[in-house]
């Protein structure tokens, strides 16, 4: 794909993001910056679930009791960074973060998590509690059972997303693109690396 106009980039970002939806890919794992009640910026790795270009929103899951709901319930500003290290591309994403709370979104989401993930949201214990030992967590949890219906503790996040800045450094010389978000309209700058 040509990637000297900036149509042609935004295209390839769509692509980028719905393979990190629905198959391993580099974007597969993102890093989700929110901001604490306190001020500070807090960092951590979520998994794309979805990504809906109708929408330009992606989508994560977290357990309700995280200090990632605090702090979107406080500020929903949220930044996501994603990179392919072999490609030698970085994506950052800038936007709205809102929980979802339509029963069917969730459903669907919840049933698309293999077991194993189910039995994160099981636990008694939430995340960020001290414990005794790192078994302590899963002494808490109930056994794995399948369940149709999210657990009371499962979050499906929508992050909305306003602003794009796209590096590629394997090219010479390396481009960088930004995007902007004006209703359903994108616009794309060409920027300096």
């Amino acid at each position: 794909m040509d990637l000297t106009s900036a149509d042609a980039t935004l295209l390839n970002i769509w692509s980028q993001l719905e393979e990190a939806a629905s198959r391993r890919s580099p974007f597969n794992f993102m890093q989700l910056a929110t901001i604490a009640p306190s001020g500070a910026p807090r960092l951590r790795t979520v998994v794309i679930r979805d990504f809906r270009r109708d929408e330009c929103a992606i989508a994560f899951t977290a357990d309700a009791r995280s200090s990632k709901i605090e702090d979107i319930r406080n500020d929903p500003r949220v930044a996501v960074t994603a990179l392919d290290a072999v490609g030698g591309m970085q994506l950052r994403l800038e936007g709205r973060a809102d929980l979802v709370t339509d029963a069917s979104r969730r459903i669907d989401a919840w049933r698309k998590l293999k077991a194993r993930s189910h039995v994160l949201f099981r636990s008694s214990v939430a995340p960020g509690s001290k414990l005794q030992s790192p078994m302590e967590a899963w002494q808490s949890t109930p056994s794995e059972q399948a369940s149709h219906e999210p657990s009371e503790h499962f979050a499906l996040l929508l992050v909305h997303i306003e602003r794009m800045d796209w590096l590629e450094v394997l090219s010479e010389p390396h481009r960088r693109c930004q995007f902007q978000r004006s209703g359903s309209q994108w616009t794309g700058t060409w920027i300096a690396p």
